[in-house]
């Protein structure tokens, strides 16, 4: 019997003499070998991350060796080229079979890597049994990946931040965020640029987490992707503010001349602005107060609370309340208005607001004064000076209100044509209203001599609203552009006018008594005329001229002499010359005396005349009467 080493010797003997006589191809038919890897890997930098290749096939033969080498660039396998790559475990086939060796590809570059796999004797020969075809993996740059703290969180959005680092390509990214560690919600995703870890600050990202729960902690984490795959950073947690809440308070009605007083109150979990708009024939209000000032057709208008204005003015975070008025020329219209107001983060203009509130306003014209009323009325005088008071009611018209009076005598019309109250233009709304006439300066005065006067006085009210429309009882519409413009006013308003109303009443006669007037009138004509020595024109220019007379009332006396040109010398009307003058008071009944004295003009003309005719004026104006006058024409003669 041969030997066992015999026997192999004998074997390989026929194998090479069957390898010879089969050709080149029949020595490794019974061996196979391929090449299992990823098309894409990263690089290591020095930290051990193995890429796992996977070398397998079969053969027939135990204890051949199986070989991995990696030539970055490459493009054949011959046998020699490239690196080998560690295997994880004996590159050793043994049991002969089916086999499947692992390897630790482990490439410090970037770069496209060829990898070739081959099957050798043992020990190895010069030749390979077997050449696997080749396998092409591209390398890429380490992924670096890391989520940071939150950037800060603002009410019911907040933002997140991390760092993405991929030193030769873009690399997309996103935030995962939800309320539980499944996430469920991503971000937009974006992409970052080549970034390098010696730029600093550069591979930063951040993104905006918004429409969040108040008071509810959420979980997030930093995805990126490249070319090699996914990578996704640690994750983190934030807890949004607490919520916030609005109340709007705003009258359910209003007139159209009427401001609009809103109050917005609540709590901000944050600092943050108010922001109210009005709209008319509004339903609901928008989700943003973006939205609301988008709607078509619809005529808004803003106003907002605090400094800084316009803008959202600040409150802190905590309870708030702000004030202000509406009045705008929209809500001059009668409707129905939605008054819609949101409280905005100042750290935002905006998206969803942290709360928001509305309210219906119903908008109507007022309703037209009444016109269903009497007036009275009497009369008031102090000496011969008269004064008319008309008592209105309480029901007359509304503050604004004008009354005019017409007034008659028979013939001699002692009071303006149109009545308005003392002083103001306008009577306020509100218990009886008590007015006086506005006299006309030139007629002022009963007349005197005469017995009691007797005046009738016709009321036409014109109630003139000081509103740009009103309502009927009968609901008509009037428009104030159916009437004049009231002057000083710059507005045109509704006017209704009453039926005409008539009062009488009789004035007592105040003036100076019949026989007292005569005398005094004539004492003082008298007195005004010169006779004998003191009527020479010498006299006069040297001394003046003093007139004694009797009063038989006390009063105020006057006295002069006119000179009137006349001749084709003088152009035009020709102007009065006062030639001499005086005045006096007499305070009880008695003697009295006038002293006239002669002015400048008055010595020129008397200087150069043998005769002048002068024309006398005397008024006497006595206590609580009637002025009285006389005048005659007198002659003096040198």
């Amino acid at each position: 019997m041969k030997s066992a080493l015999q026997r192999r010797t004998l074997c390989l003997v026929a194998f090479c003499l069957i390898a010879i006589c089969a050709g080149p191809s029949s020595a490794s038919a019974a061996t196979t070998v391929t090449v299992t890897a990823p098309s894409s890997a990263r690089v290591s930098h020095g930290t051990p991350q193995d890429t796992t290749i996977i070398v397998s096939g079969h053969t027939d033969v135990d204890g051949e060796q199986v070989q991995l080498k990696a030539e970055q660039g490459g493009s054949a396998c011959n046998g020699t080229n490239g690196n080998s790559v560690n295997p994880t475990e004996s590159p050793v086939i043994t049991p002969a079979g089916d086999y499947s060796k692992h390897f630790g590809f482990r490439p410090e570059t970037a770069g496209n890597y060829h990898l070739c796999a081959y099957v050798y004797d043992s020990p190895p020969g010069p030749s390979p049994v077997a050449t696997a075809p080749p396998a092409d993996v591209q390398v890429h740059d380490q992924l670096s990946v890391a989520t940071g703290d939150s950037g800060g969180v603002t009410g019911r959005e907040a933002t997140v931040i991390g760092v993405v680092q991929q030193p030769s390509e873009s690399a997309d990214w996103h935030f995962e965020y939800g309320p539980t560690n499944s996430y469920g919600s991503v971000t937009p995703t974006q992409t970052k640029p080549p970034t390098t870890s010696q730029q600093a600050g550069s591979g930063s990202v951040q993104a905006d987490l918004l429409s969040l729960e108040p008071a509810t902690t959420y979980y997030y984490r930093l995805v990126a992707t490249d070319g090699a795959g996914t990578v996704a950073g640690q994750p983190r947690t934030l807890t949004t503010d607490p919520a916030s809440s609005m109340s709007l308070t705003v009258p359910s009605a209003r007139f159209t001349d009427e401001e609009w007083p809103v109050t917005v109150s609540g709590s901000a979990g944050q600092a943050s602005g108010f922001v109210v708009y009005v709209e008319p024939n509004g339903s609901s209000c928008a989700a943003t107060d973006t939205d609301e000032a988008k709607r078509p057709g619809a005529e808004l208008r803003s106003n907002y609370f605090g400094p800084g204005a316009p803008g959202p003015g600040s409150v802190p975070a905590g309870q708030y309340s702000g004030s202000t008025s509406l009045f705008f020329s929209p809500l001059r219209t009668p409707g129905t208005y939605l008054v819609c107001s949101y409280l905005l983060p100042n750290s935002r203009s905006q998206g969803p607001p942290e709360a928001s509130a509305s309210s219906l306003v119903t908008v109507s014209y007022r309703s037209c004064p009444s016109l269903d009323f009497s007036v009275t009325g009497a009369a008031k005088q102090t000496g011969d000076k008269p004064v008319f008071d008309a008592v209105l009611p309480a029901d007359v018209g509304a503050e604004g209100t004008l009354v005019y009076i017409a007034s008659s005598d028979g013939g001699r019309t002692v009071f303006d044509g149109d009545f308005r109250p003392a002083g103001e233009n306008l009577i306020t709304h509100g218990g009886p209203q008590q007015v006086s006439t506005r006299l006309n300066k030139k007629k002022s005065f009963l007349p005197s001599y005469d017995g009691p006067v007797s005046v009738t006085f016709t009321f036409t009210y014109a109630v003139v609203t000081p509103y740009d429309h009103c309502t009927l009882p009968d609901g008509t519409v009037k428009d104030g552009g159916q009437t004049a413009e009231i002057a000083g006013s710059g507005f045109k308003y509704p006017t209704i006018r009453s039926a005409p109303q008539k009062i009488t009443v009789t004035f007592r006669n105040h003036g100076t008594p019949p026989d007292v007037a005569s005398d005094v009138g004539k004492a003082v004509d008298n007195a005004l005329t010169p006779t004998g020595s003191a009527a020479k024109i010498g006299a006069i220019l040297k001394n003046g001229y003093k007139a004694p007379f009797k009063a038989k009332a006390a009063g105020k006396v006057t006295g002069a002499w006119y000179f009137l040109p006349k001749g084709a010398h003088v152009a035009g009307k020709p102007k009065p010359v006062l030639v001499a003058s005086g005045k006096t008071t007499v305070k009880k009944p008695g003697k009295a005396s006038l002293k006239l004295r002669v002015s400048k003009k008055g010595k020129a003309l008397l200087k150069k005349a043998k005769m002048i005719k002068l024309t006398t004026k005397g008024t006497f104006t006595p206590a609580g009467g009637k002025k009285l006058v006389v005048t005659r024409t007198i002659k003096l003669r040198r």
